[in-house]
């Protein structure tokens, strides 16, 4: 069964097999009969109204752990409880309306996905959108009436533990918390490969037109996959592995996967060292794990003022949030409504039983060496000739977030300089915080729609 038409949808495994076949159905019934009795399957933030304390973190300049510590503890004391963890949720009624499913892997692993739709009869590109920690898929949503303008078809794809998705089982964030980084790399290859494998049967599934290119060397067509800050976690080790999909995966991708879009990434992906001076509440000793949620939830929304963000040093770098920023510079997380704010975001997925929760902390050696196979792996980049890898920085956005993108465009160059590179980065930056998408659509989508 084929949904060219647009809407939501599940992807799951068990080679490429309809549901509308007997195996097809027989597959999902074994999938669902895999999720663990009394798991929660879909989980979703309920929320009350935050405390007045909490709205200092709208106009705060804070710059250290005490800073932003005393300011959730007021949160937490003036009423109690900042937010209410629900356990017993219901998916969105619009996921509901939309989910359908094809057979892919033995594990019974699904995806939900939202799909644009087609934007004409032309050759248009298809661009999968995949989210980062705590937010999900749903924080992209303005831009998909914007889509077929800059003839785009937008996917927008939840990861697992996300809403719709099959959470990540116990067994593989068992091998994510691991100290045997053998065990590390081989779990993060695996949790990545399942995200091109999605790429390849939707290629298939949906039947977008491949790559045309040019007489001037311009191109149309095809696929290209965003990965927003820590959705690159995944879709780097997708990129980074490809050539260890099955064959016929691959020959699906290679007419059509045109670009691997890293946008706003933080630097732990990309395998840095930690920086004393860059505060992040996943580092924060002093916060338990459900603290670090809610926290990063806040603070990751905020905008910043940076004197000098493109000099690739920390020194050109604000720690500190804009003083008394005007109305359209408040943290994203303040202007959002409370029933917008519950259908944007899942914190439990950050939570330690889960992927989100441990797979930040995996050792520097592992996250560098996955990286790195991605621009200095002739064999692989000679499989996949037309890929083109793309950053994308926000200006505004945690001072983490420009600093790694510097520090990675100086690490690919000297892999070239070394005779080691096969494979260029291209870095562009744009205007906005790290909820560009979402604070200005219009633009956002203007500048993907011209890299891709």
């Amino acid at each position: 069964m084929r949904n060219t038409q647009g809407g939501g949808g599940w992807w799951s495994g068990r080679k490429d097999r309809s549901l509308s076949s007997g195996q097809g159905q027989k597959d999902k019934e074994r999938a669902k009969r895999k999720r663990k009795p009394g798991a929660t399957w879909y989980h979703v933030l309920s929320t009350q109204a935050l405390p007045p304390a909490s709205s200092l973190l709208a106009s705060s300049s804070f710059g250290n752990n005490e800073d932003h510590l005393r300011l959730l503890q007021t949160a937490s004391l003036t009423s109690g409880v900042v937010r209410t963890w629900s356990s017993k949720v219901k998916r969105r009624k619009k996921m509901a309306e939309r989910e359908w499913a094809s057979s892919i892997n033995s594990e019974g692993v699904q995806f939900y996905y939202e799909d644009s739709g087609a934007p004409s009869d032309e050759v248009y590109t298809t661009l999968v959108v995949i989210h980062g920690s705590s937010y999900h898929s749903a924080i992209f949503t303005k831009l998909l009436p914007l889509a077929a303008q800059h003839n785009l078809r937008l996917v927008l794809l939840n990861r697992r533990d996300y809403p719709g998705s099959t959470p990540v089982f116990p067994e593989e964030v068992d091998k994510i918390r691991s100290t045997d980084l053998n065990v590390n790399a081989a779990i993060l290859r695996e949790l990545g490969l399942q995200i091109g494998s999605f790429l390849a049967w939707y290629v298939y599934a949906a039947s977008i037109p491949s790559v045309e290119i040019g007489e001037d060397g311009s191109s149309k067509g095809g696929l290209a996959v965003l990965a927003w800050s820590s959705g690159n976690t995944l879709v780097s080790a997708a990129i980074a592995n490809l050539s260890r999909l099955e064959e016929e995966k691959k020959v699906r991708l290679r007419g059509y996967l045109r670009a691997y879009v890293i946008y706003d990434c933080p630097s732990y992906i990309f395998g840095l060292p930690l920086q004393s001076g860059l505060y992040n509440p996943f580092r924060d000793p002093s916060l338990d794990a459900k603290a670090k949620a809610e926290f990063f939830s806040v603070w990751v929304t905020m905008y910043y003022q940076h004197p000098d963000p493109d000099s690739g040093s920390i020194s050109g770098l604000s720690t500190r949030g804009i003083e008394n920023p005007p109305p359209e510079k408040i943290a994203t997380y303040h202007r959002f409504g409370p029933d917008e704010l519950e259908t944007l975001s899942c914190p439990e997925a950050l939570l330690p039983e889960r992927c989100d929760g441990n797979v930040r902390y995996m050792s520097s050696v592992v996250w560098e060496e996955n990286i790195t196979k991605i621009f200095s792996d002739a064999p692989k980049a000679e499989e996949f000739p037309i890929l083109k890898i793309k950053l994308i920085w926000c200006r505004e956005s945690q001072p983490d977030i420009p600093w790694a993108a510097w520090q990675l465009k100086s690490r690919v160059d000297e892999l070239w300089k070394q005779g080691k590179g096969h494979r260029q980065l291209e870095v562009y930056s744009m205007a906005g915080n790290h909820f560009a998408h979402w604070d200005q659509p219009e633009e956002t989508i203007q500048v993907w729609s011209t890299i891709i």
